[in-house]
């Protein structure tokens, strides 16, 4: 028996029951994007259509996406129309199970299984289908609190009538950001519960207003789920900033990785450093990371703890404002192994050690998604497991 891959344990944690999958960049990396940003650039990314964005962020929080993938891969431009992230010549792996309450989204071979939602107490039966989902987007009216301000929001943007629907997609974000789950947030588009804060600012031309999602709730009820809290707050005082600088040849930015909290019972980082530098529109990366986990269980107890050190090299092309891909392994070693089975014994049959090595060998990339701008660099690794930020 060979012993835990160093990064499976974070899908041992999820089994045994956490719940929250990477960690809060409003933490660890200040939350780069706001719901209003992150509307605005995956509805341009599909050609101003506002329904498509609100449809592929639901649609991949169904698959089992957790929000923080989401986030990053939308800055990264790998978050596709039927909810799918992409990575590499792939798809990045969900950090959690398919929810199943969008029946018919295909691919990744999702369960196509009719489920009944009981968020607030009503039912759904039967689950729901893209093109309804797409329905109740489309007529999504839940941008103001009450009818009178609806009426003047709508005379408001008469001239730039395309911001209404920027709504839509920054409505499903503020309610994933604060913990709703993805059956509230399929019903409250269904049942028109959504009720969302705003604030509308003029172009500089004068030539119409833009539209500012500040935040978003569902009538009634409570989110189900611990707050993700990964996006940077919505106020009135920015809704009038303009677009970040874009990183140029020449820029270096340097910072560190982290844990999600929830995962400290499993896995500690024990340092971290990660380095990026810009160079004709490529980011190279260079990540020094050293973390302590549970490499060997019995009864899903460890029976062998260790702390590894290793090294990731790799360059990436930027786009949209993102990178996505992964970087490649350059050295590796465990530096203390604790635990009456870390070695060859009556269940193992090599070191943990010899496991570590061959891992690097077999596993040697990290897939790496990030955000970046002349402010810095922020995003996940190892497929949401780990955040981090890195800073000029």
């Amino acid at each position: 028996m060979r012993s835990t891959n160093r990064f499976a344990v974070f899908f041992i944690a999820v089994t045994l029951g956490v719940t929250s999958c990477g960690g809060s960049p409003s933490e660890s990396s200040g939350g780069p994007l706001t719901a209003t940003e992150l509307g605005t650039r995956l509805t341009t990314s599909f050609d101003g259509d506002g329904v498509a964005a609100g449809a592929a962020l639901v649609l991949a929080l169904d698959r089992g996406y957790s929000f923080p993938q989401v986030v990053a891969a939308v800055a990264a431009g790998t978050l596709r129309s039927h909810g799918a992230i992409t990575s590499g010549e792939g798809f990045a792996a969900p950090s959690g199970a398919d929810t199943g309450v969008i029946v018919d989204k295909g691919g990744m071979e999702a369960d196509a299984s009719a489920v009944i939602l009981t968020a607030g107490g009503s039912a759904l039966g039967g689950g729901v289908t893209v093109s309804e989902l797409k329905g109740h987007l489309d007529s999504f009216t839940g941008f103001a609190r009450t009818e009178i301000d609806r009426r003047a929001a709508q005379d408001a943007v008469q001239a730039e009538t395309e911001e209404l629907f920027l709504a839509a997609p920054a409505a499903v974000a503020h309610l994933a950001n604060a913990g709703y789950s993805v059956a509230q947030i399929v019903e409250s588009f269904v049942f028109a519960t959504v009720r969302c804060d705003y604030d509308f600012t003029s172009l500089a031309d004068l030539s119409g207003y833009k539209l500012h999602v500040l935040s978003c709730e569902i009538l009634g009820e409570q989110p189900a789920l611990r707050p993700p809290d990964v996006l940077a707050a919505d106020t009135q005082d920015t809704a009038t900033t303009t677009s970040s600088q874009p990183a140029a040849t020449g820029d270096q930015f340097v910072g560190e990785a982290t844990e999600s909290p929830d995962l400290a019972e499993y896995f500690t980082v024990v340092s971290s450093r990660i380095a990026i530098t810009i160079e004709d529109g490529t980011a190279n990366i260079h990540l020094e990371l050293s973390v302590t986990y549970g490499a060997r269980f019995f009864n899903e107890a460890p029976v062998c703890t260790v702390t590894a050190q290793s090294a990731y090299r790799g360059s990436l092309p930027i786009s949209n404002g993102g990178f996505s891909g992964s970087i490649r392994v350059q050295s590796g070693e465990i530096t203390e192994a604790i635990g009456p089975e870390c070695g060859v014994g009556e269940n193992w049959d090599t070191t943990v050690q010899d496991d570590y090595a061959v891992e690097l060998v077999e596993d040697p990339e990290l897939p790496i998604v990030g955000t970046i701008d002349a402010a810095g660099v922020s995003g996940t690794l190892a497929d949401g497991l780990f955040s981090f930020t890195a800073r000029p």
